[in-house]
């Protein structure tokens, strides 16, 4: 079936999900990338919040790379994700600027909720070597 991965950019109370094919077993290493991209969006230098669509751009830009063109390879959800065959997913909070692992999901009913696992700051999150959680 794939190596799959998901990741999560969150803003205004939502979450939007970018789901790849493969990526699963450099998951860590290519979000830690994306952030480090985004960091002149999410970083305050000014005094005003993070700048959360500009950062969420350049981070799944930045993922996706030069595959945007294909028929396949990644998808995109809002607020939900199905799990089917991937461990967790990371969740980035740009104003908070944490990752939180989300390490499944729930059925409740037509919804799901998740469960989270452990919540980073960027600075412990950019500092894990890829032994994926």
């Amino acid at each position: 079936m794939g190596d799959r991965a998901v990741f999560g950019f969150r803003s205004e109370g939502h979450t939007l999900f970018l789901y790849s094919h493969w990526g699963g077993d450099e998951h860590l290493t290519t979000l830690q990338q994306a952030i480090r991209k985004a960091q002149p969006r999410w970083e305050d230098a000014h005094g005003f919040g993070a700048d959360e669509a500009y950062a969420t751009r350049i981070a799944v830009s930045y993922i996706i790379g030069s595959e945007w063109a294909n028929e396949t390879g990644y998808g995109l959800s809002i607020d939900a994700f199905s799990m089917p065959d991937y461990p967790f997913a990371y969740v980035v909070d740009w104003n908070a600027r944490t990752v939180t692992q989300i390490d499944t999901w729930e059925e409740d009913g037509p919804n799901h909720k998740s469960i989270t696992g452990p919540v980073y700051t960027f600075d412990k999150f950019l500092s894990l070597v890829n032994q994926e959680a």
